[in-house]
């Protein structure tokens, strides 16, 4: 039982219906190296906090997927499964959509935040701000 997890699981490694979630995998890869690059490309540290969200983001669709990946192993190796066919469907279609919701939503904080960075020479930056009090 073994090899055939061990085999199934190597032939989906590059494509196919399980294995790795390249895309996820390639935007988390980005969005860390957008991060830790920005302060050296001459913006300012500061505003990298939506950068940061994105990076968590795809950290938690990880997890999902992890998650969804451990359910299907457990239901595929359960002996009793002819008794509740179907059971784990829902589950793991809302997991499914959790996944894309969360991909989505970590693409959207990432535009966002190369939106937020500023330059270290913005003009923007240094401005002074009065104090309106009742004196």
């Amino acid at each position: 039982m073994e090899e055939v997890f061990i085999k199934s699981w190597l032939s989906n490694l590059f494509g196919g219906s399980g294995g790795l979630d390249w895309p996820t995998l390639l935007g988390l890869f980005l969005v860390a190296l957008v991060y830790f690059l920005a302060p050296t490309a001459g913006y300012v540290a500061e505003r990298r906090g939506l950068l940061l969200a994105a990076l968590w983001v795809l950290v938690g669709k990880v997890a999902v997927m992890m998650l969804k990946t451990a359910l299907l192993f457990f239901e595929v190796l359960d002996t009793r499964m002819n008794s509740r066919l179907g059971e784990g469907g829902a589950l793991f279609m809302l997991l499914t959509m959790l996944e894309g919701g969360l991909f989505i939503l970590a693409l959207i904080l990432f535009v966002s935040g190369l939106a937020g960075l500023r330059r270290s020479d913005d003009p923007t930056l240094n401005f002074e701000r009065r104090n309106y009090r009742d004196e």
